[in-house]
């Protein structure tokens, strides 16, 4: 018998909203500003590379955790629920950067500052939510029968292209969508001040880029959905909507600051926009060849 409780919809979706919200935010200004603008004062010759090289380095970490958090998730039983402990551990180690600063001379309050967000924002969140316990399931898990790895199974994962051609062309279009936004948010700073020179209007230049993005992120957040319902279409939505609104693909951010760097080195910035609507032409395309969805 199952006898898990279910969290009402009234406190699901604020802690939803605020969760991600509390840590996204400050992951994306620490990422778009405060490490090139740290990078460009401790080694400006070397920023553009120095940017792919952490961006990158840091995605890979992130994969990683990602997976053994989820995988040790799955195993926890407490009175707080399997998720919350471990969401809790993650916003405590995203205040590591808060230690971190204490070295950073200039850039201190504003690691501190953000690192205080995410954290005090995750814990709203959790308490929101209240994830029930889950120490009754243990006896469950115990005598759950244990699955297998094998090469049999892996194909179910990964099926072949016969198969899974759809998930793959998803899966594509994603990436580069993804790759079309994040080679240039990367370098936004770099773009405002190397490139074209705004001196001292780069800061509200960029205040005003991701407020539009914000704004523009959220209502398509509200709006896509009954669209979809209405019109009954999917991949329509899906070809514009994916590349602003889906900011947290770990694949994604590891490979654009990479691609992003080697083309400035080659070609200057001006060529960075060239790259950014191609990846989302192709990804836009290989959305739209999906089958199984017919809109």
């Amino acid at each position: 018998m199952n006898n898990k409780i279910t969290i009402p919809i009234t406190r699901l979706v604020p802690g939803l909203i605020i969760g991600p919200a509390s840590w996204l935010g400050p992951y994306i200004v620490m990422n778009s500003l405060f490490l090139p603008a740290m990078l460009q004062v401790l080694d400006p010759e070397n920023k553009i590379q120095l940017v792919a090289l952490f961006a990158s380095m840091g995605m890979i970490v992130a994969a990683i955790s990602n997976m053994v958090a989820g995988a040790l998730s799955d195993r926890t039983h407490s009175r707080f629920g399997s998720r919350t402990p471990w969401i809790m551990v993650g916003a405590l180690c995203f205040m590591g950067s808060m230690v971190g600063a204490l070295f950073l001379s200039q850039f201190r309050l504003g690691f501190i500052i953000f690192g205080v967000v995410a954290f005090i924002g995750t814990l709203i969140a959790v308490l929101i939510v209240r994830e029930p316990s889950n120490k009754g399931e243990v006896a469950e898990a115990a005598a759950a029968p244990k699955e297998k790895v094998s090469l049999s199974a892996l194909r179910h994962v990964f099926p072949g292209w016969s198969v899974g051609r759809d998930y793959y062309l998803a899966f594509i279009g994603k990436m580069f969508q993804g790759i079309g936004n994040f080679a240039i948010m990367g370098y936004l700073l770099y773009i405002m001040t190397d490139f074209l020179k705004l001196g001292d209007a780069t800061a509200s230049s960029i205040q005003l880029i991701n407020t539009i993005m914000l704004v523009f992120g959220i209502l398509m957040g509200f709006f896509a959905g009954p669209f979809c319902d209405k019109f009954k279409v999917l991949k329509y939505p899906v070809a514009f909507f994916l590349g602003v609104y889906n900011l947290g693909n770990t694949l994604t951010q590891a490979i654009a600051p990479v691609i992003a760097a080697a083309v400035i080195s080659l070609f200057g910035f001006s060529s960075i926009f060239l790259v950014s609507f191609a990846s989302a032409v192709i990804g836009g395309c290989c959305m739209f060849a999906i089958r199984k969805v017919q809109r």
